[in-house]
């Protein structure tokens, strides 16, 4: 599926869940077609919430950026793929003025690859239900072979929310 649009970047969730009939899986082959704008206060549906991960389950399938970027995704309690099964792969993608609060931005847990990603955070916020699980990539835990490369996070320029500084250091 190409993803050209903010509307279908939402649609990610749902249209994952389709290629798959298997409880918890996540499946699919999709690519960018262009860069993306999201509306200011869009609560994004991030793809595969509410999964105990094993490795094998979440989204399993390949987010291909293809260079494209996408501009001011925020992430709330959850990840742009909250858990990922080792097969998943996301790749090739910028995102700018992007934000987190109390998740981990790519995802909170799981496997998988992710590779060739630029992050320009705008804004960092941790509450104190968080618990703690609060980054980048995999922050809640590793379930199956995962692997981070060539991958670039910034965090200079970001506002950070939060009465516990100790978390900023995950971000600097």
């Amino acid at each position: 599926m190409v993803i050209d649009d903010a509307e279908k970047l939402n649609k990610l969730s749902e249209e994952s869940k389709k290629m798959n009939s298997q409880a918890d899986i996540f499946d699919g082959y999709f690519i960018l077609g262009a860069d993306i704008t999201m509306p200011k206060d869009c609560q994004f549906n991030e793809v595969a919430t509410d999964i105990v991960a094993n490795g094998q389950n979440g989204f399993v399938g390949i987010f291909d950026g293809q260079g494209y970027q996408i501009d001011g995704l925020s992430i709330d309690n959850g990840g742009l793929f909250a858990v990922m099964g080792e097969s998943a792969v996301v790749k090739n993608v910028s995102f700018t003025n992007a934000s987190v609060k109390d998740s981990g931005f790519i995802s909170s847990k799981g496997a998988g690859l992710i590779q060739n990603l630029y992050i320009d955070y705008k804004e960092i916020t941790v509450t104190e239900s968080c618990n703690g699980f609060v980054g980048t990539f995999f922050v809640n835990g590793i379930n199956g072979q995962a692997i981070v490369s060539n991958c670039v996070v910034l965090t200079v320029d970001a506002s950070y929310n939060s009465n516990d500084k100790s978390y900023k250091k995950l971000f600097v």
